[in-house]
């Protein structure tokens, strides 16, 4: 083998591969920390495996004949109300007063809104008391909280990808004149990594803000009450921190796989005996142009040398 690949292949045995340097970070940081790494493993079992106790034929019969009790028809009644008397008193507003038909009908309006909200805490009341038939920790309880997190989590990943999409199209504007095209990629990836974590964070605060009152809608003891939001929580946590470590890794990866190739690349070209006399030839072009621009500059003509007698 020649002396250049042998330089190459020692430099190269040098720089410790990424996915080492990840595990045996992992394996430190693990053994440093058993308390959280606990807890992660723990929210990861919740997360692939609790489904919920299964719902027994009586609970399931109490259930549902709870639900067939409730009728909204008045809530629709009060609802067809409201609508009319939301138009009715925008049509008698004026632009900055409201007369003695305005304030008429901005009663009625108070009045039906009131009416419809009532409907709306009844039916919701009737509801809660279907869902204690079975409880939080129920299959029916750990799928609707399931159903509402991945909600969520979707529009954490919609929002990241949005911002993405107009970082993208407005990237042209910020391009440099000395950037490359890989520097400008790099930036938009960082800017990628920034959009899914501030999207995915945000829709884990949504969905601990969103949980306490699905769990208070099934009315379960202080007790399991207090457990399971902690569960949920730690769950969903475990979700969010491990597809944005994915993310983070994959960009990782990516970046020293094409930086090593980039950096490969370069020591080639600089140990060729041919690339190095081309750009030699090049610095001389270069140098020999700026001379002549220089001494037009001043007056002369290229290759005029002034002698001692002027």
């Amino acid at each position: 083998m020649d002396p250049t690949g042998q330089q190459v292949q020692r430099r190269d045995a040098d720089i410790p591969p990424l996915l080492s340097l990840f595990v045996n970070g992992a394996k430190n940081f693990a053994k440093k920390n058993k308390t959280i790494t606990g807890s992660y493993f723990l929210g990861l079992f919740l997360l692939l495996f609790a489904t919920g106790f299964k719902v027994t034929d009586d609970m399931r019969v109490a259930y549902d004949s709870k639900l067939n009790q409730i009728d909204d028809t008045s809530k629709q009644a009060a609802w067809t109300k409201l609508r009319r008397a939301e138009e009715r008193h925008y049509h008698s507003k004026g632009f900055f007063s409201c007369d003695a038909n305005c304030q008429n009908a901005k009663r009625e309006l108070d009045a039906a809104r009131y009416s419809y909200d009532t409907q709306v805490r009844a039916e919701n009341d009737a509801v809660s008391d279907a869902k204690a038939e079975v409880g939080i920790l129920s299959e029916y309880g750990v799928q609707e909280t399931r159903d509402m997190f991945w909600g969520v989590f979707a529009g954490g990943k919609d929002f990241a990808k949005r911002s993405s999409m107009w970082d993208l199209i407005f990237m042209g504007w910020r391009w440099g004149r000395d950037e490359q095209l890989v520097t400008v990629v790099l930036r938009w990836l960082m800017q990628l990594l920034m959009n899914f974590t501030l999207g995915l964070i945000g829709a884990l605060f949504v969905f601990v803000w969103r949980l306490w009152g699905l769990i208070a809608a099934y009315k379960p003891d202080p007790l399991t009450a207090a457990m399971y939001f902690g569960a949920a929580a730690l769950s969903a946590t475990v979700c969010v921190m491990s597809y944005l470590a994915l993310m983070y890794a994959a960009a990782a990866g990516t970046v020293g796989v094409v930086g090593k190739a980039l950096v490969d690349h370069a020591r080639r070209i600089e140990n060729d005996p041919q690339a190095r006399a081309q750009r030699i030839r090049q610095q001389q072009q270069q140098q020999q142009r700026r001379q002549y621009r220089d001494g037009m500059a001043g007056g002369m003509p290229p290759g005029y040398r002034r002698t001692h007698h002027e």
